[in-house]
């Protein structure tokens, strides 16, 4: 299929959401050529790779592009779910997902990733086989740490001025942050300097318009819509209220519905920018093809984002 390339001005409350054809556009006006663009990073999520000819072919794709842009992303960043499913599996299974992930990453892929915990790649037992796995060193979220060279389930890292604070979203009953990585999180953002940029990295949306319109989409009455606690997270206004608290928190990267949008809330700039995957390797989900997302960071804290659909199927699979 041809390129499309869907431009979301990150200025604007909702940059795309469910259903719509075309770009909504802001008011709001482009980074100006004074601006000094320090950081291109290009942004994937749910990739659900598996030992599978179509999904090799998706992955080998996405990487291949993005390593031959002419003008060239200086990193990755993959917002979790990178497996197919490590939910209920056994360990074989599981083994052939992170070979598939590590055979093409080393093959097209040259550029660093720093990754973060999807739910999908939180590895437990299939009922009845929990006794025979729970001894395992990679159970539960170890194997996603070791296979992505996390340097924990959280993290902080710096490029140029921006600082990344990479978060993990899978709670051992919601998706939110538990007491210690909340601690963690106050403490981090207190030790960044305020006029030093910060980029929130997390599986599941912080602040989200695709997390009400997948849930809208999946419920038959207006009724039933609630909270979509299994689509963003439940301590969300725990966390807004934290980055108000610093406003050099500029921008959230997130992933986990499979949709694409970009709200702007009290200065930060939440982007839930689709899925590698799309419909898990099976076309478009709710008209949002596989796709990756392209960001430009600025020395000033400003940032402009593509969303990009990608030639996943090229292959002729």
């Amino acid at each position: 299929m041809n390129k499309q390339r869907r431009k979301f001005l990150q200025q604007g409350i909702i940059g795309a959401v469910a259903g719509i054809a075309a770009p909504l556009l802001s008011s709001a006006t482009l980074p100006t050529a004074d601006k000094k663009r320090v950081l291109r990073i290009a942004h994937i999520t749910d990739v659900h790779i598996k030992n599978d000819p179509v999904a090799e072919t998706g992955l080998r794709n996405l990487f291949r592009e993005i390593n031959s842009l002419v003008d060239a992303a200086d990193f990755i960043i993959n917002t979790g779910d990178t497996v197919y499913e490590a939910n209920r599996k056994t360990d074989s299974y599981v083994a052939s997902c992170w070979q598939s992930w590590n055979k093409i990453n080393q093959l097209e892929n040259k550029l660093p990733v720093f990754s973060v915990i999807g739910n999908h790649d939180n590895w437990y037992a299939p009922e009845g086989m929990v006794e025979k796995f729970r001894s395992s060193p990679d159970y539960r979220k170890n194997w996603v740490i070791s296979q992505l060279n996390l340097p924990s389930r959280y993290y902080h890292f710096k490029q140029k001025n921006w600082h990344f604070i990479a978060l993990d979203s899978i709670g051992d009953i919601n998706y939110e942050l538990d007491k210690r990585q909340l601690n963690w999180l106050r403490e981090t953002l207190k030790s960044i300097k305020k006029s030093e940029p910060v980029c929130i990295l997390s599986h599941v949306p912080i602040l989200s318009v695709a997390s009400l319109m997948y849930m809208m989409e999946s419920r038959e009455s207006p009724e039933e819509y609630k909270f979509p606690a299994s689509e963003m997270h439940r301590d969300s206004l725990i966390l807004k209220n934290l980055f108000f608290e610093h406003p050099n928190v500029r921008l959230a990267l997130s992933g986990h519905t499979h949709y694409a949008d970009s709200v702007k809330f009290q200065n930060v700039t939440y982007l839930c920018n689709g899925a590698a995957s799309g419909n898990w390797w099976k076309g478009s989900l709710n008209n949002f093809a596989p796709a990756y997302a392209l960001i430009d960071l600025f020395e000033d804290g400003s940032m402009e984002s593509n969303l990009i659909e990608y030639d996943w199927r090229k292959d002729g699979l």
